[in-house]
């Protein structure tokens, strides 16, 4: 079951889901994304170049979501409530903060540590 929930007052329109297979219509046409502070999220909206909120699930043993969402915010590219009770007082500093364009991914130095790690030279083509 696919639950939904769209909600307009002035000029804020917002739009909930308790399940959805992809989220990439949405994210593509939003402004701002409100997500909890999982990896895949944030580098779905980031590839994107959205500017995102994040709520850390506080809930969560190993706090993972708390590291991540300060590693990001320190560096410019979310701004993280730490929890439920702190999106209000976030979301009225979105608009001033400084949001960095999240680079593209280089995959060189990967590809560099397994030609190292196989012997395979890396100008090396396939026979």
């Amino acid at each position: 079951m696919h639950a939904t929930s769209t909600h307009t007052h002035t000029h804020l329109h917002l739009t909930s889901y308790r399940f959805k297979p992809t989220l990439d219509e949405d994210v593509c046409g939003a402004d701002l994304i409100i997500s909890h502070a999982g990896a895949g999220s944030i580098l779905e909206a980031l590839r994107k170049q959205k500017r995102l909120l994040v709520v850390v699930n506080t809930s969560l043993m190993d706090n993972h979501q708390q590291e991540l969402a300060c590693a990001m915010e320190r560096e410019g590219y979310v701004l993280s409530a730490g929890g439920p009770e702190r999106v209000a007082e976030k979301l009225s500093e979105i608009a001033t903060f400084p949001f960095k364009p999240y680079p593209p991914p280089d995959l060189s130095h990967f590809h560099m540590c397994v030609c190292e790690l196989t012997g395979v030279h890396p100008t090396a083509k396939a026979q």
